[in-house]
């Protein structure tokens, strides 16, 4: 090692930069380090730490749903935003992506209250709950965001909105009410989740999670 080296633990990629390590293991610790962030896995390297796109694909999808920041941060006890979480951030706590996981399982069918929040998201491209079938691991969406979805209303199915869905057209907002009412036409012709999620655009997780609430009503 580096008769210079000043740092408590040698050959850590801590001792590299900040005390002048150069043994051969600080050279292979900070080698682990740059491989690993350049495979956006440095949960390898960092104890403790996990990868934060889970963290970051829940708060958006809780967003597409009308929660707004202000009211996540505060049941996450934050004072301030969310996006420190995971803006420019490959792993975060596991602690945090643990909370972060815990709020959104209670959050994730119940639309939130602002409206304005749900609209932003559209527009940012934020994917809801449905549109994931494994939230951790999904590669990213390519292509634009689907139709922002509104929560349920007490009116009529909108047929008009039903047969633009069924045509693979959904209108720019979709209730839920009218999106569960084009699964219920193609599942009755006998059409599997898969095949109605290619034909519409809907998530397949979604598509089933229709399919589970119409069968416990049938």
């Amino acid at each position: 090692m580096s008769g210079t080296c000043s740092a408590a633990r040698h050959g850590t990629r801590s001792a590299y930069r900040n005390h002048g390590c150069r043994c051969e293991a600080a050279r292979a610790d900070v080698a682990r380090y740059k491989n690993a962030w350049a495979l956006g896995r440095l949960d390898l390297v960092r104890p403790g730490r996990v990868p934060a796109v889970g963290v970051r694909r829940r708060i958006q999808a809780l967003y597409a749903l009308g929660w707004p920041e202000k009211e996540l941060a505060a049941r996450l006890g934050y004072r301030y935003g969310l996006t420190w979480m995971y803006h420019r951030r490959p792993t975060i706590s596991a602690v945090t992506a643990r909370r972060v996981a815990a709020l959104y399982e209670q959050l994730c069918m119940t639309p939130g209250p602002s409206a304005r929040t749900r609209a932003r998201a559209a527009a940012a491209g934020h994917r809801p709950p449905l549109w994931w079938d494994d939230i951790d691991h999904d590669p990213d969406p390519a292509g634009p965001a689907p139709a922002a979805e509104a929560p349920d209303s007490a009116g009529e199915v909108d047929a008009s909105a039903v047969q633009r869905l069924l045509a693979g057209d959904p209108p720019a907002v979709l209730r839920r009410v009218d999106r569960r009412a084009a699964v219920a036409v193609l599942l009755r012709q006998g059409i599997s989740p898969p095949e109605i999620s290619r034909r519409t655009g809907l998530p397949v997780a979604g598509v089933r999670h229709d399919q589970d609430v119409l069968r416990s009503r049938a």
